[in-house]
């Protein structure tokens, strides 16, 4: 009797790059400054990233036609887990947790990955420019542990 063997192929294909953005606005109001600034046309998906039962806010700006695909993720999102109900517990409590989606950049609220079409350099310049946003920087490739959180979108 014949085994067969396969063998699973663990390269990953990571050809984005990604910016970090640091900012206080909510998602729809950083979606609307960087559609003004990059004249772009994100759009929020009709249905959020989702990591581990939480939620993330994921808008997409895609133009084929111009070769563009683009995605703003938010990166830190609460979770709110129900505790166990005790007959010694006089008042039902909810705990709160933060979740990442790259867990390696806690303090980044916002990532910008750009699959294809612009220049991440460009984009640094024009971004840095508005006053939403307070530092924009690339994330290298090789400091990111949990890529299957951003390529699995």
């Amino acid at each position: 009797m014949s085994k067969k063997h396969y063998l699973l192929d663990a390269e990953i294909d990571t050809d984005f790059e990604l910016l970090a953005l640091h900012t206080s606005a909510v998602g729809f109001e950083l979606a609307y400054v960087l559609n003004k600034n990059l004249k772009g046309h994100f759009i929020r998906t009709r249905k959020d990233l989702e990591l581990h039962h939480t939620f993330f806010e994921h808008y997409v700006w895609e133009a084929p036609q111009r070769g563009i695909h683009c995605e703003l993720l938010q990166n830190i999102a609460q979770h709110i887990e129900d505790q166990q109900t005790n007959s010694s517990n006089l008042f039902e409590v909810s705990i709160t947790k933060e979740v990442y989606l790259l867990s390696e950049a806690k303090n980044v609220p916002f990532l910008l990955k750009i699959n294809e079409g612009l220049n991440p350099d460009h984009l640094k310049n024009v971004l840095e420019q508005s006053p939403l946003i307070s530092m924009c920087y690339g994330i290298k490739e090789q400091k990111i542990k949990s890529k299957l959180n951003i390529l699995n979108l």
